[in-house]
C-alpha cells in the first residue's frame, strides 16, 4: 500500500484525503513528532513524519484510500463502521 501511496503522492492525487487524515494524525500521540523517540525511531525519522504504531511514513500512508489508522482514528473514510469488532473513533 505504501508504494501506491507514493504513486498518489508523486502524481498529486488524493490531496484532499491527505489533508483530512493529516489533520487527525498531527494531533495523535503516536505521531513521531509528538512522541519521545527511541534510537531506532530517530533513525527512521530521517524519512519524515511516521506513525510509531505501524512505522508507515505519513506522506505515503495518508494518500492511499485503502489504508487505515492502526488506532482506527480514520480509514477508508467509513466512520461508525466496525472492523474486527472495533469501531472507528474520533481523536480528542
Amino acid at each position: 500500500m505504501i508504494i501506491r501511496g507514493n504513486w498518489y503522492r508523486f502524481t498529486g492525487q488524493n490531496e484532499l484525503l491527505y489533508y483530512k487524515r493529516y489533520a487527525v494524525c498531527r494531533r495523535c500521540p503516536l505521531n513521531s513528532k509528538n512522541k519521545k523517540l527511541t534510537f531506532i525511531e530517530k533513525l527512521w525519522s530521517v524519512f519524515g513524519e511516521f506513525c510509531t504504531d505501524c512505522t508507515c511514513p505519513l506522506k505515503s500512508k495518508l494518500t492511499e484510500p485503502l489504508s487505515e489508522c492502526p488506532q482506527l482514528y480514520w480509514g477508508q473514510e467509513l466512520k461508525n463502521q466496525q472492523k474486527n469488532g472495533r469501531k472507528f473513533r474520533d481523536i480528542h
